[in-house]
């Protein structure tokens, strides 16, 4: 038995995920444990272009005042949790950069400001182009995604460069498209833990 046993892994649905995380104390803290933890300290912030210390402290009380206002320590914090959880997340930055709309590139250069940031849990996400350029350092990765908002029946193309991505559990790039570029649920690797502990509690 021990010879011939095969490892069939367990791949949950984003549904049983959320009820897992929703409904089991120990799915909650395998979830949100770790980026409480990372996230624990206040950021560290230099600035090396600036020489003058005055002039450097004031730039940095200003950047991280502008960081607290945005509430960037929040939004990465849900957007791990949700990776954890779901095998994927991204934080749309709502930056104003002279584009048209948002399937333009982000323009790095031309940024005035930076009015929100939104989390999306993957299945918001659904990429409908990818980077075909061998060349690119992007390459086979999504180019373009579908944003659905829920309760709103409006959909609208995000470019990926306007999205801080995090792509969740990935073991192998073999298919980078499957499941739309996103991993696996940390919750699948001990869902069967997880399912032994409860039915012996």
């Amino acid at each position: 038995k021990g010879t011939y046993a095969e490892v069939v892994p367990t791949v949950l649905s984003q549904q049983q995920c959320e009820d897992l995380w929703r409904g089991d104390d120990m799915a909650d803290l395998i979830v949100t444990a770790l980026p409480h933890d990372a996230l624990r300290e206040t950021p560290t912030l230099t600035i090396a272009s600036i020489d003058d210390s005055t002039q450097r402290s004031a730039a940095v009380d200003a950047i991280m005042a502008a960081l607290a206002d945005l509430g960037v320590k929040k939004a990465v914090c849900k957007a791990l949790q949700y990776e954890r959880a779901y095998g994927g997340s991204a934080i749309y930055v709502g930056a104003v950069d002279g584009a048209l709309d948002a399937e333009q590139p982000l323009q790095t250069q031309s940024i005035r400001a930076i009015r929100h940031l939104t989390v999306f849990e993957r299945r918001q996400l659904t990429a409908c182009q990818y980077q075909d350029d061998p060349m690119s350092p992007d390459y086979g990765k999504p180019l373009l995604y579908q944003v659905q908002s829920f309760g709103i029946a409006s959909q609208q193309k995000v470019h990926a460069s306007r999205l801080v991505i995090f792509e969740g559990r990935k073991v192998s790039e073999r298919n980078p498209t499957q499941n739309d570029g996103w991993g696996d649920s940390v919750l699948s690797l001990v869902w069967d833990a997880l399912r032994i502990f409860n039915q012996s509690w």
